[in-house]
């Protein structure tokens, strides 16, 4: 029998042109010059593991909870 896992994404961050600079939705005035320095301040922030989905074409990095898992921030849900 398959496990159905749901997952909930909530975004954290969006991409600031030009190039690859990221704002974490909970600090927009620091920008990150790449996509790992931002993913790394977020770990920092939140300090735990996490999960991340990516959507390049709408710039933006969403924490990623699975249906067992537990909401770690407060930012808006997708």
């Amino acid at each position: 029998m398959a496990t159905e896992v749901k997952e909930e994404l909530v975004l954290i961050s969006k991409r600031r042109p030009p190039g690859d600079q990221w704002v974490l939705l909970s600090d927009p005035n620091h920008v990150y010059s790449s996509l790992t320095d931002t993913l790394e301040g977020y770990f920092q922030e939140v300090g735990q593991p996490c999960d991340f989905r990516l959507s390049p074409i709408k710039g933006e990095i969403c924490y990623c909870i699975n249906s067992s898992g537990d909401k770690t921030n407060t930012t808006k849900e997708v």
